[in-house]
């Protein structure tokens, strides 16, 4: 029985080496690493299209708005391409002919919407009563007139352009 024991214990028995087991380990480190990072990667340009989508819904939401205001526009004031004031039968909250403010401010867009026009159009607007339409922070308004472009106007122009970040909308009045 002793020399059984002697046997096994002098029988050499295969096993990876430490360098083995040390290079098996960092393959398998670097093959995680790569798949991790393009898991960050995929999330970050996710993430991305998840803010373009969302920026292009405000948009698309201002751009039907200002859409039906315009339609109706009856009369049109534009203050230094930041604020626009019509007369318009294109109310989003009350029928008929109301008065529609768009304001741009430096969180975004806001809204007033009053059921009857008042007699001048240049109406004080309290400040708490105006609704968040959208947070975009890049819009400006201006009128077109016999192909030039004014900040400032009083009537009712050919064309409403309407700058959102890079992009321009043309809305036609008359």
């Amino acid at each position: 029985m002793v020399k059984r024991l002697s046997q096994k214990a002098g029988d050499t028995f295969k096993a990876f080496t430490l360098i083995e087991v040390l290079i098996t380990l960092s393959l398998i480190s670097l093959i995680f690493l790569m798949a991790f990072g393009s898991f960050i990667q995929i999330m970050n340009s996710s993430a991305d299209a998840i803010k373009r989508s969302e920026n292009l819904y405000e948009e698309l939401k201002l751009f039907w708005e200002l859409n039906r205001a315009f339609a109706g526009a009856k009369e049109v004031f534009l203050k230094d391409s930041k604020e626009i004031y019509l007369i318009t039968s294109g109310g989003s909250r009350f029928k008929g002919l109301v008065f529609r403010a768009f304001l741009a401010r430096e969180d975004g867009i806001y809204e007033y919407e009053f059921p009857y026009p008042p007699r001048n159009i240049r109406m004080h607007i309290p400040e708490e009563e105006l609704v968040l339409l959208s947070p975009l922070r890049e819009v400006n308004f201006f009128a077109y007139l016999q192909g030039q472009e004014v900040e400032n106007y009083e009537g009712l122009p050919e064309a409403i352009i309407v700058r959102v970040n890079l992009r321009e909308y043309f809305f036609k009045l008359k």
